[in-house]
């Protein structure tokens, strides 16, 4: 039986014709490898759900993002000029006197805009000149956003691979001998189920980590796109009005920790990660071999080859060659654990904290305080 599915693979390769890949896609004999396939069919799908028209456009100038406030601005002062004209014309003190007491809180109201327009510009202004770019801290979470969910997939694709090649071992019966009628016959599974459980418990922490950094970069577009030019110039329009000033005072605290704070915080992390993978979205430099070999043989060439080898030896050589892998396997399950425990959990809620913590300390400082404590128990 052996012999004869191995005459069926040599006949099917005398047969093989040379195949032209189709406009618009890889040609692998052009140097095209794995990394660059992956890389821009992902690419393209994340520039697709956050294209240049979408929600999550880069902004032009950080200027166009502060135009709302600025009205917001000329409207409180306005309507105090008209309520300080009311009280002159109607001759009525009491309107009088709250215009100028709210003419103090006006100034106040106006620093806050000043200063966090300057810190929002110096911010900007020193990332663009170290990274590039347009968009300061923005830019680079959203960037390292876009990174961690290309790693993510690239990690479970890994485990795609392995994992067939786990339950093909987990199902299959294993014969020691050339002999059909000797020999002695065994099956891993129960020594492969750990393994398998590993991987299944992996996979579940990638689907986990996924959904977190999709979460993160539509939060983060989110953030770019209503934090400044709504809650911003509401939380001014609030403070305005001497019962609503603990609510804007609190909107604006939010608005600069998520605008600022947030941000600033990805963006660290996005060095951490740099210092562990570099540049790359592949992690590991043996997930890089995974792909270069996928991308000479192909997934069939792959399951030719391992058939080849287990007909050709007849012994236990085929079954080590493959079982080999494991060392792969291992080195990627650390990698996702350090993927998924530190830089999506870890990482992720001591930025929820810090974040949380500012804006609170921003809040009572401008004199409103915010009980967070119930959920920055619960991070």
């Amino acid at each position: 039986m052996k012999e004869m599915l191995f005459l069926l693979l040599i006949a099917s390769s005398l047969f093989a014709e040379e195949y032209t890949p189709p406009a618009g896609t890889f040609d692998y004999s052009q140097g095209v490898t794995m990394e660059d396939m992956v890389q821009q069919r992902e690419s393209e799908w994340l520039e697709s759900a956050f294209s240049q028209n979408s929600f999550c456009a880069p902004v032009k100038s950080s200027f166009e993002l502060f135009i709302p406030a600025l009205v917001a601005i000329l409207v409180i002062i306005t309507s105090t000029i008209v309520l300080y004209m009311l009280g002159s014309v109607f001759d009525s003190p009491v309107l009088s006197a709250l215009a100028k007491q709210e003419g103090y809180e006006i100034l106040l109201t106006v620093i806050i805009f000043v200063v966090f327009f300057a810190i929002s510009g110096l911010t900007q202004s020193l990332v663009n000149g170290v990274y590039g770019g347009s968009e300061g801290f923005m830019g680079q979470s959203v960037e390292y956003s876009k990174t961690m969910i290309l790693k993510v997939s690239k990690d479970g694709a890994s485990l795609g691979i392995f994992n067939m090649l786990l339950y093909m071992y987990y199902t299959a019966p294993i014969r020691l001998g050339k002999s059909t009628y000797a020999g002695i016959s065994f099956n891993l599974g129960a020594v492969l189920r750990p393994i398998i459980d590993a991987v299944g418990t992996s996979v579940t922490l990638l689907s986990v980590a996924m959904g977190e950094w999709l979460a993160n970069l539509s939060i983060l577009c989110f953030i770019k796109r209503v934090m400044m030019p709504v809650f911003f110039p509401i939380g001014l329009l609030l403070r305005s009005v001497p019962q609503l000033r603990g609510g804007g005072n609190a909107l604006i605290a939010f608005s600069f920790a998520l605008f600022i704070i947030y941000p600033m915080m990805l963006s660290v992390n996005y060095e951490i990660y740099k210092m562990q993978y570099g540049n790359s979205s592949y992690g590991l430099p043996v997930q890089s071999a995974v792909y270069r070999f996928i991308s000479e043989f192909g997934f069939a060439g792959i399951a030719v080859a391992l058939l080849g080898i287990k007909l050709i030896t007849g012994n236990i050589l085929g079954h080590l060659m493959v079982i080999s892998a494991a060392t792969v396997l291992l080195e990627t399950l650390a990698d996702i654990v350090y993927t998924v425990f530190i830089l999506s959990l870890f990482l992720g809620l001591l930025n929820v904290f810090v974040t949380l913590t500012f804006a609170k300390e921003l809040s009572r400082f401008m004199g409103t305080e915010i009980n967070l404590s119930a959920f920055i128990k619960l991070i």
